[in-house]
């Protein structure tokens, strides 16, 4: 079984580089709707399989693997962030965004928020 990290990290992740986007753009002819379409359906598929482990996984706690942080709440917590910057919404994952929440409560992720950073576009 694979672990959540790398469930976040390899599946969903990559999803967000631009060299993602361009490839998509340039090679398979996905307009902004398309591309919109796209990110759309893999972040749900994504975080909804997410969702699936965690809600059945007797380790989950308030963070992904019990109740300290992991390398995946890092991974989820830099996903949440950008479905958000993006303005995808991702039905039925009560128990992500319950980790999400969490993560949220920790200094160190609350100041990596790219919207924190300098220069970040005001939303």
């Amino acid at each position: 079984m694979r672990s959540l990290a790398a469930m976040l990290a390899a599946d969903t992740h990559p999803l967000i580089t631009p060299r993602v986007k361009k490839y998509l753009t340039a090679n398979s002819g996905f307009d902004d709707a398309a591309w919109r379409a796209w990110q759309i359906h893999w972040f749900t598929t994504g975080l909804q399989a997410l969702e699936q482990r965690l809600a059945g996984e007797p380790g989950t706690g308030a963070f992904c693997h019990g109740d300290t942080p992991t390398i995946a709440d890092i991974c989820l917590a830099s996903i949440i962030v950008v479905t958000r910057i993006f303005k995808i919404e991702v039905p039925g994952t009560p128990t992500v965004m319950r980790v999400m929440a969490a993560c949220e409560q920790l200094d160190a992720l609350a100041a990596a928020d790219p919207r924190r950073q300098v220069g970040a576009p005001q939303a």
